[in-house]
């Protein structure tokens, strides 16, 4: 499942890494999930893609809850691709709205 939304928002270009680690924390919060593979987290529920764009005050993160075990998403050239994947296995919590996800950005 993808939720999609973009903010208005001015992001400097050096401060980019530094909002994207806040974000991806604030979303693992929300969701209750880690959504990045460590060795003690080899399973995962969702991943996340985020893009800055300073000339246009814009923030775009494409988030992805998994919907089937096995089963990794992902968002290329207006479609999404399905893959097999042995490390992917279904969000089973409650679904954030796009308006909680967009607030977090």
């Amino acid at each position: 499942m993808l939720i999609y939304c973009e903010k208005n928002k001015t992001v400097l270009s050096e401060n980019w890494e530094e909002h994207i680690k806040k974000i991806i924390t604030d979303i693992e919060n929300l969701l209750g999930v880690k959504m990045e593979r460590t060795e003690t987290n080899l399973l995962v529920k969702a991943h996340i893609s985020l893009t800055n764009i300073p000339d246009q005050n814009l923030i775009k993160c494409w988030l992805f809850l998994y919907d089937n075990t096995g089963i990794h998403e992902s968002y290329s050239k207006g479609e999404i691709i399905t893959q097999n994947n042995q490390f992917v296995i279904k969000y089973d919590k409650e679904i954030p709205s796009t308006d909680q996800i967009k607030e977090l950005l």
